[in-house]
């Protein structure tokens, strides 16, 4: 027995500087619940208040729901005053470009000089290919003098490189429609040549002697928003 209690002696030695640095035996330790899931603490909380605590947050929520309750008229005005006001500058921003965009393709005209008229009914009037060509020389030279204009007042993106216009095979002796094209850039991509510019529908009328032209904006193949489009006038067709 004396052996077995010198054998337990260190042991129990062990314990008792164990406990006196803070170790707990099992079974004695304190238990704290583990924290509930996010959601959950709110009612948590609210179970670990005193009853007054519960009664003021529960004041405090009734105030809440009843301070909504109130605004939510006034909520509801400012939003439908609110879609009003953008539905209003929308519209105001929509009636801008439409008349923008009028004002881009309204007809430009110009004048055959009676020498030049009196040449083209020489030469069979405007079914004949030389009198065709040479009221496309009168065109090309009165576009690029309007495109110059509107670049210069910033309506459009220069510069102007070059402007042709090409007569339709059917005529008339008498009257004549072109297509136009006012080249403002060109780069190389590989062997391909890229060109971009405006597009013109122009017509000429020789009992009148008149040139009428028309900027052409086409829709976009596929278009990402609203596009606005104006008919070009039968004055250039």
């Amino acid at each position: 027995m004396r052996g077995r209690a010198g054998r337990l002696r260190p042991i129990l030695k062990t314990l008792m500087e164990e406990r006196k640095h803070g170790w707990t035996p099992p079974g004695q330790a304190e238990r704290y619940d583990p924290l509930p899931a996010f959601l959950a603490l709110p009612a948590r909380g609210f179970r670990k208040l005193s009853p007054r605590g519960r009664r003021i947050v529960v004041a405090l929520v009734l105030a809440g729901v009843a301070a909504i309750a109130v605004a939510w008229p006034y909520v509801q005005r400012d939003r439908r005053a609110g879609e009003r006001e953008r539905a209003a500058i929308a519209a105001e921003h929509r009636a801008a470009r439409l008349r923008a965009l009028i004002e881009d393709q309204r007809p430009r005209r110009d004048l055959l000089a009676p020498p030049i008229r009196r040449r083209i009914d020489a030469l069979g009037g405007l079914e004949a290919p030389a009198a065709a060509t040479l009221v496309a020389t009168r065109l090309e030279a009165a576009i690029a003098h309007d495109v110059r204009a509107r670049i210069a007042a910033g309506k459009l993106d220069g510069p102007l490189l070059k402007t042709s216009c090409d007569p339709v095979a059917v005529r008339s002796r008498m009257g004549a429609n072109y297509n136009c094209f006012a080249l403002s850039g060109r780069s190389k991509s590989g062997e391909r040549t890229l060109e971009w510019g405006y597009r013109f529908s122009a017509r000429a009328q020789l009992p009148a002697g008149t040139l009428a032209w028309c900027k052409e904006n086409p829709r976009p193949l596929h278009p990402t928003s609203y596009v606005l489009s104006v008919p070009i006038s039968p004055e250039c067709r």
